[in-house]
């Protein structure tokens, strides 16, 4: 929903705790704040996106309306085999090939749901992905999705994506839920 507190129960909350690892309910709400700071051809979706497009003519209204202006750049979290990852794809104009980008914190490809979900929203458009090099690695089970809300939240601001090695990971905590 629109209101991200009314999403977010109490019990949800020890997710919070170092060593945790984070569901769609925190992610989603942390999003939620983040989509205020955002430009109007930026758009962060939810992590129940992909499911949600892969059935027939069910592309949310405000994510055809930001693709309708040719250029944007979608945030699209990925909940996969128990690990979450996310991709960019922009678009610098009408008529441009579409980019898209993986960021996974263990290093592994984009999954093929979201290969799909991409065919699906974008059925007339080139697609080319954009490899990207030198993204950090989690040494443990548990930190995926804080690497996924600290990425979206650099790339959104303009910062680039973290360069920090997972001895640090646990200093990466206090600025994402700060």
């Amino acid at each position: 929903t629109g209101d991200w507190s009314s999403d977010v129960c109490s019990s949800d909350l020890w997710r919070l705790a170092r060593g945790q690892w984070l569901n769609d309910e925190i992610l989603n709400a942390y999003f939620e704040l983040l989509k205020k700071l955002l430009p109007t051809n930026q758009g962060i979706e939810s992590t129940t996106i992909i499911p949600h497009i892969l059935r027939p003519n069910t592309t949310p209204k405000g994510l055809q309306n930001i693709i309708d202006t040719g250029s944007y750049t979608l945030y699209v979290p990925i909940h996969s085999m128990n690990h979450w990852s996310f991709s960019v794809v922009v678009s610098k104009k009408k008529g441009d090939t579409v980019r898209w980008t993986h960021f996974c914190s263990i290093g592994s490809q984009a999954p093929d749901e979201f290969r799909r979900w991409l065919k699906a929203v974008f059925p007339r458009e080139e697609i080319a992905e954009v490899p990207i090099q030198g993204y950090p690695k989690q040494g443990n089970g548990a930190d995926c999705g804080l690497f996924v809300l600290l990425g979206i939240r650099l790339l959104s601001s303009g910062q680039g994506y973290p360069s920090r090695s997972e001895e640090h990971t646990s200093e990466l905590q206090s600025p994402v839920l700060s």
